[in-house]
């Protein structure tokens, strides 16, 4: 059967559909793109947050500044492992 403007029902699917097509890729492709630059940023932010708090930082002053980075970098490290195992998942 032919359209209202003189193309197949069929012929006229297949554009659709390879316009969605074209759209979905596009669209992974962003999506893609924003979770490389997350996980840039995260991997940043881990960096920074580690020199902030690296215990060798607090040597020879307060102990429990040392204690306290000790804790802080233990729970940096935990998070960013758990962001790496989701990441292999």
């Amino acid at each position: 059967t032919t359209t209202s403007l003189g193309r197949s029902q069929g012929g006229s699917f297949a554009v659709l559909f390879a316009v969605l097509l074209v759209k979905l890729r596009h669209n992974l492709l962003v999506c893609v793109r924003v979770v490389n630059e997350c996980v840039k940023f995260l991997e940043q932010a881990y960096r920074d947050l580690t020199k902030v708090w690296h215990p060798d930082r607090f040597d020879g002053g307060d102990i429990r500044l040392r204690q306290k980075a000790e804790e802080q970098i233990k729970a940096i490290n935990d998070a960013y492992a758990r962001i790496q195992e989701a990441r292999q998942d």
